[in-house]
């Protein structure tokens, strides 16, 4: 498991603790075109995946009605993506420890990390100012959702084409399972 805490102290089994992972996930975006830097990104966010029941988890902004990815910016130039991360996705759902990533998303607007759990878990936001709620949605559950703009693209690019069952490759493709 992955949280801010063990980046911080280096220790802990298995997560991201170095800039290695971050780095190659800069030259794998140099290949797609029109894909959001990281180096340059300012927003970063979670898409975490249920691997028993294929649902993603998704929040509300409070103030625009959208559906997203928990995601935001980077409070400052020190604060490494993956401090993001942890830190938008402890205030939007609660989670404060996660698995390692799988993959590296960029979207349109921000850049996004993959994080695959084995069960879904409650969700409880911290941050009420933001998020007017949170769930696990299904593919299907999805469409009928009003999406922002990241969370859209993932929708249309990667789960429409591929029927919901995707892989990554290393290079970011899609390619179907099977």
């Amino acid at each position: 498991m992955w949280s801010q805490k063990e980046e911080k102290k280096g220790g802990g089994g298995g997560g991201i603790r170095s800039s290695n992972w971050l780095t190659k996930g800069v030259q794998e975006t140099k290949v797609l075109r029109n894909a959001v830097n990281v180096a340059t990104a300012n927003i970063y966010g979670g898409i975490i995946r249920c691997r028993s029941t294929s649902r993603y988890v998704l929040v509300q902004g409070r103030s625009s009605g959208k559906w997203s990815f928990p995601k935001g910016h980077k409070n400052s130039a020190e604060e490494s993506p993956m401090d993001c991360v942890s830190r938008e996705v402890g205030e939007e759902i609660g989670r404060d420890v996660l698995p390692s990533p799988s993959k590296a998303v960029p979207l349109h607007v921000g850049y996004y990390y993959l994080f695959e759990v084995d069960e879904e878990f409650e969700l409880k936001p911290r941050d009420v100012n933001e998020v007017g709620s949170c769930g696990w949605f299904s593919v299907e559950e999805m469409a009928k959702l009003s999406l922002n703009v990241d969370a859209n693209k993932y929708y249309r690019e990667w789960l429409c084409k591929s029927g919901g069952d995707i892989m990554y490759t290393t290079r970011l493709t899609k390619i179907k399972r099977g």
